[in-house]
């Protein structure tokens, strides 16, 4: 319908809206006033008929106060239910004949306030100014006019179940206030179009909004700002502000195959660099934030809840959000947008309805979705709602979920076509770890009355949590209680499938010592009763294992009812067992909902269930077979992406648990992390931390680590696919490279180099100047060695270099800075490394010995070189010969060089019958153009060039002009052609002006700007 537009149309919408829904809840409250009522009666006759009991006010007026006049007593008369009163018969009847109100003269009927008595008089009130008043109205003021008028009917029907509540239960004022809302939406739509809104109303409107939606979101995010992991093992007591504990986290984010590593602060600052790279839409944006289990994904969400309610800000562009609405997946009853909006803005969304999502569209929104791998069906059915209601507005989603359901939510993501940002919680970099630990412990101090001090807890953990695995905040806090509880108890090899055990074993310890005390189990023998709640953890364990399955982190109702009963039969407070295990928080009162304290935990306990089944038979004869006959047969291969960190557990107490593994069992643990989706290094190598390196777990974990032959033979990307090992990995790499193929391994440690050394000897070692300290310590090795700048670096280690072999040797500095006479430590380079035996790739400067080496080089396959004199030039061509067995050759040549000294060069052609040769001619100025085009036409091979290059050189558009012609006048033969990107000598529009002259003259596929500052260039 139309908007209306006229005063007297708005007028009398309003009006219409207190008769549709103002006089039903006016007539509600009559019909709970009068519950004996018998409506085939008339009204006067029950009043006069009223018992002395009777609270009402008719029994204690007098005769005249009594009389209805006229046209009161006809309408009474004439309908005896009461359905057709008027809201004012109905104010007059109310007061009379209503059980339990206020006397006639009681100054509650006209004192502002929520009680019953003024609601109705201010429904009354205003009724009788919009039936007898000429008012001017606006379309602004129709908006204001029906949220007011919606919160005095919501808060007319409250009171009324306040006063009549065992007539009036909670599902009928539920059932009641949406009634009302329903009413005035549909009139309100009738009077307002989404256009009228935009136009007239959202200004004024968004003023209120702000505020109110600040004010609802605080409420109900006020309990959110503290985290509990442990809870289960200390009680609810413990309640760690996250700003008090929160260090900095490492977000990386990929763009285009480039990651960043960055701090938590900059989090929306990379969303939006990510986005304008990408050039996305002015819509809604979804960032994926992956984490590993208990690397900080809630914690990160929970701060960012706290600074925006607070105002005090560390995340940059947080305070930029109007509105922030918070999503747990785990949740299993919201499932749509609308549902979301109501939970979390009870009192704005009450006043609002249905305009309250247009107007939400013209905010800035901030949407934290957490945990999307703990999704139920309801869940998930409202992330997509989100995303479709959302997608045409401002507003940024952050989903978090772990790294093997990145997919499912990629997925989603690209069905409602949003632009989609990757970024991953790397965890808590180990210089920020004692930081940390330093900051929880003082918390978990001041709540329960530690005794330890703090430095010495920091220092029992020092080495520990230089341990990779400990970049995970969660496993802070639990090595922080633990040490805190039992000092001495962690080792520096402690893993965190151990980690987890020794906080399980305290937390059952800490069970046992408060069932001494309770009323229930107080009078048992201390062996009996220890035994009884050993009994009971493995029934605990089932279930976590069957809600697992059934990915739910909740444990449905049946589930708590069989371990309630399973208390019950060991004569245990239910309780009490149930809180030593899970979290929980009350629904309603009579209802409470249970669940793991962390997912990472759940599955620890399920993974307990699934080692304790294998070791008691009769069992399952294997893991397998417990997974299928849990999941059924068919479903296991779609399920076992889910089971990652339940196997891991698995694998770790394997170990922990059983006298001996069978290789059959380890074998197939690692088969299935592989199947349910591990193929990162990283992931494997908590599997051998986790399973003490045992050979068979390393010999079929050499099978799935992610190397290729075809990535080692790619010498020009060594770089990117090598092997990187640190201090926190070495362990793990010193058991496990004697077991891989041959591969690229760049050791980057600042510990023992020793460690990791003598498990090298079959690998390509990559050594650079920030690691050159590591040759002394190499048994004889092939090494890729690549230095950037002058050789010096190299000192330290001359005496050793001849005992290794070269596959790669780099020296940019050489190659970019070629001089005419050659260093010292060159020399000594030359005659100390060995080239001759596996060498595949050499950057440098030619000189008589680098040639001697290099002709003698069968394995050589990519070759760069510059000269820098003339007797460097004649060096070169005694290489012709080496030169044509290339794949690529590239040849820096500087001014230096007289292009008579100058022959051709090979022919070298790649498959596709394209020349691989590339050549570089430096500090061309307008001088030197004559030179650059005799140097060309010198070395062109019958093939030509594939780049012709011109680092560091700088040409007007005249000058290149100039040198275009002259090449073509030679016949030059080149694919592209490229100059220095800091060559401000051309304006954009000359630019394409000469790559136009350079494409029509040279047929050159492409003039590229290219940038020079590149490694090798």
């Amino acid at each position: 319908m139309a908007a209306s537009s006229t005063n007297e149309d708005l007028q009398w919408k309003v009006i219409k809206i207190l008769r549709k829904a103002g006089r039903p809840v006016m007539y509600k409250v009559f019909c709970l006033g009068t519950p004996n009522r018998d409506t085939t009666q008339d009204l006067i006759t029950y009043l006069d008929n009223l018992p002395p009991s009777s609270t009402a006010n008719y029994p204690k007026l007098n005769r005249r106060q009594r009389r209805f006049n006229a046209t009161q007593q006809q309408i009474i008369m004439s309908n005896r239910a009461g359905e057709s009163f008027d809201i004012t018969l109905l104010f007059v009847i109310i007061k009379m004949a209503c059980e339990g109100v206020a006397d006639m003269e009681d100054p509650a009927w006209s004192t502002p306030g929520p009680d019953l008595e003024n609601c109705v008089y201010m429904i009354k009130e205003e009724r009788n100014k919009f039936m007898h008043e000429e008012l001017s109205l606006t379309q602004g003021d129709l908006i204001t006019k029906v949220r007011e008028l919606r919160g005095l009917f919501i808060d007319t029907l409250n009171a009324a179940h306040r006063k009549y509540s065992w007539l009036f239960t909670a599902a009928d004022l539920t059932t009641a206030i949406d009634t009302v809302n329903r009413i005035l939406d549909e009139i309100s739509n009738e009077v307002i179009s989404l256009t009228d809104l935009q136009t007239f109303c959202s200004p004024m409107l968004l003023n209120d909004l702000e505020p109110e939606c600040k004010l609802d979101l605080t409420n109900k995010f006020n309990s959110m700002h503290n985290i509990n992991p442990v809870s289960f093992v200390i009680g609810s007591s413990l309640n760690m502000d996250v700003s008090l504990i929160f260090t900095d986290l490492e977000v990386e984010y990929a763009d285009n195959r480039v990651k960043r590593v960055v701090s938590y602060q900059d989090f929306f600052v990379e969303v939006q660099r990510s986005l304008s790279l990408s050039g996305s839409h002015s819509g809604a944006s979804v960032v994926q934030l992956e984490g590993l289990a208990g690397a900080g994904k809630t914690t990160l969400m929970t701060l960012m809840v706290k600074e925006w309610c607070d105002g005090n800000v560390t995340v940059t562009h947080l305070d930029t959000y109007q509105v922030l609405l918070h999503i747990m997946c785990r949740d299993p009853s919201t499932n749509s947008y609308e549902m979301l909006l109501q939970r979390s803005l009870p009192s704005t969304f009450t006043k609002y309805r249905s305009l309250l999502e247009p107007l939400l569209s013209k905010c800035h929104i901030l949407v934290l979705i957490d945990g999307f791998d703990e999704a139920t069906a309801a869940s998930r059915q409202m992330v997509k709602d989100v995303f479709h209601q959302l997608r045409n507005t401002n507003a940024t989603i952050v989903c978090t979920t772990r790294p093997e359901r990145r997919y499912d939510l990629e997925r989603l993501v690209n069905r409602s076509l949003l632009p989609l940002t990757h970024a991953r919680i790397k965890g808590v970099h180990e210089s920020k770890r004692p930081e940390f630990i330093e900051k929880s412990h003082e918390v978990m101090k001041y709540q329960t009355g530690s005794g330890l001090d703090t430095d010495i807890l920091l220092q029992q953990l020092e080495e520990l949590v230089k341990n990779e695995h400990y970049r995970l905040a969660l496993n802070l806090i639990l090595a922080t209680w633990v040490c805190d509880q039992k000092p001495g108890l962690l080792r520096a090899t402690t893993t965190q499938t151990e980690l987890y055990h020794y906080t399980i074993e305290l937390s059952v310890l800490k069970l046992k010592e408060r069932l001494s005390d309770h009323p229930v189990t107080c009078r048992m023998e201390e062996w009996l009763r220890n035994q009884i709640v050993d009994n009971w953890q493995p029934i605990m364990h089932k279930e976590q294992f069957n809600a697992l399955i059934n990915s739910s982190v909740i444990l449905p109702h049946n589930a708590v009812a069989r371990l309630r009963e399973a208390c019950r039969s060991l004569d245990l407070p239910a309780d009490e067992m149930l809180g030593a295990c899970l979290s929980f928080k009350s629904i309603t009162p009579a209802v409470t909902q249970y669940a793991a304290p962390h997912k990472g935990l759940q599955e620890f306990f399920a993974a307990m269930h699934v080692v304790k089944s294998l070791d008691n038979p009769p069992g399952p004869d294997s893991i397998r077979t417990l997974l299928e006959r849990a999941t059924g047969e068919d479903m296991l291969k779609d399920m076992l992406l889910g089971f990652q960190n339940l196997l891991k557990h698995t694998a770790g107490l394997l170990y922990l648990l059983l006298d001996s593994v069978p290789d059959s069992l380890a074998q197939e643990v690692v088969q299935l992390l592989h199947e349910s989706g591990v193929n990162q290094r990283d992931e494997w190598l908590d599997v051998i931390a986790e399973t003490h390196a045992s050979p068979t777990v390393l010999a079929a974990i050499a099978t799935h680590f992610p190397i290729k032959e075809d990535e080692y033979r790619a010498e020009e990307d060594y770089e990117k696919n090598a092997i990187v090992v640190t201090d926190g990995l070495a362990k793990g790499y010193s058991k496990l490279l004697p077991h891989l193929p041959p591969f690229w391994v760049e050791v980057e440690m600042t510990g023992d180099p020793t460690l990791v050394a003598s498990s090298l000897a079959k690998h390509t070692v990559v050594i650079r100047e920030k690691n050159v300290s590591l040759l002394p310590f190499l048994p004889p090795s092939c090494v890729a060695l690549t230095i950037k700048e002058d050789l010096s670096c190299l000192a330290p280690a001359l005496h050793c270099l001849a005992i290794h072999r070269y596959s790669v040797v780099r020296l940019y500095h050489d190659f970019k800075k070629p001089q005419s006479t050659i260093p010292s430590t060159h020399h000594i380079l030359e005659n100390s490394v060995a080239t001759d035996q596996c060498l595949n790739e050499f950057v440098g400067q030619v000189s008589n010995s680098v040639a001697s080496k290099l002709q003698l080089s069968h394995t050589l396959e990519w070759l760069y070189l510059s000269v820098a004199s003339d007797s460097q030039a004649a060096t070169l061509a005694s290489l012709t010969d080496t030169l044509a067995r290339m794949v690529e050759f590239t040849l820096h040549v500087t001014p230096d060089v007289s292009p008579a000294s100058l022959t051709p060069l090979p022919d070298i052609i790649s498959t596709d019958g394209s020349s691989r040769v590339d050549l570089y001619l430096s500090d061309v100025c307008s001088g030197r153009i004559d030179w650059a085009v005799r140097v060309i036409r010198a070395l062109q091979s019958p093939s030509g060039y594939c780049y012709l290059s011109f680092p560091r050189s700088f040409l007007d558009m005249g000058e290149w002009t100039g040198l275009i012609h002259s090449l073509a006048q030679h016949n030059m033969k080149a694919t592209k052609i490229r100059y220095d990107v800091s060559d401000m000598s051309l304006t954009p529009t000359q630019e394409k002006q000469v790559a136009e002259l350079a494409r029509s003259t040279l047929n050159v596929t492409m003039f590229l700007k290219y940038g020079f500052q590149e490694d090798g260039w």
